[in-house]
């Protein structure tokens, strides 16, 4: 970004300061609500996601300190990738994902009751949160070194404000907008394809991050994204039939 003002660049990692934060935020609302529509007990799954989310950003902001070898840009980019296509993917997963792995548990077990046929399937759907929790983690302090780089401290704090900008709206967009209006699979690929944005912004902005596959990973997440979206009914009728069916 040799080319921008120092001003520029700060609201250029503004702006994927704010799209990250709502992102990560929606993300693990929707692990909630799907949590609790398999599971029940809604303000347990609430509170047990939440909880889980917040010690995951904890331990994604420490294993920063491990991975500051890596450039940041390149770093936050790969995030950004990992993040699209797990939130392109997310209700399939969790939900798919659990019927999936209860069928194949319950076809292998003798004993239908026996805590085998579900542990792994919990595991599994709590781990989704706690990677996603990760790897949103490690994303504000790379934005906060970013900011700090060009504008010292004051800019690492507005980025700090900025994160909780975006969470604050992300919590209010998930169940006025994002939940009601479009439901989890259109939501989810939404969310996946603000994710592929903010990539997309970091290789505009960033030319030590353009790689082809990674321009590649990008352009099919926005790709997904759109179809996704598109074909949301079909998409929802056919894992609901497959969930619940």
């Amino acid at each position: 970004m040799t080319w921008l003002s120092d001003k520029r660049r700060l609201q250029v990692i503004g702006l994927i300061t704010l799209i990250v934060a709502f992102c990560s935020i929606v993300y693990e609302l929707m692990l909630a609500q799907c949590l609790s529509i398999i599971l029940g007990n809604t303000v347990l799954r609430y509170s047990l996601t939440i909880g889980l989310y917040l010690f995951s950003l904890g331990m994604g902001a420490l294993a920063f300190a491990f991975w500051k070898k890596a450039k940041s840009s390149q770093l936050l980019l790969v995030i950004e990738l990992v993040l699209a296509v797990l939130g392109l993917c997310l209700p399939f997963l969790i939900l798919g994902g659990d019927q999936f792995l209860r069928q194949t548990l319950q076809g292998l077990m003798t004993n239908r009751s026996s805590v085998l046929t579900w542990l792994p399937s919990w595991v599994f759907m709590h781990a989704l949160i706690v990677l996603i929790g990760l790897l949103s983690g490690a994303e504000l302090p790379i934005l906060m070194e970013m900011g700090r780089s060009l504008g010292g401290d004051p800019a690492a704090h507005k980025v700090l404000a900025l994160d909780y900008v975006g969470t604050f709206v992300g919590a209010l967009a998930f169940p006025l907008f994002i939940f009601e209006q479009l439901g989890l699979v259109a939501g989810a690929a939404l969310v996946g394809g603000l994710n592929a944005c903010a990539a997309l912004v970091v290789l505009a902005f960033y030319p030590e991050t353009r790689r082809r596959h990674r321009v590649l990973v990008c352009v099919l997440s926005l790709a997904a994204s759109f179809l996704l979206i598109r074909n949301e009914e079909d998409l929802r009728n056919l894992l609901v039939g497959y969930v619940f069916g």
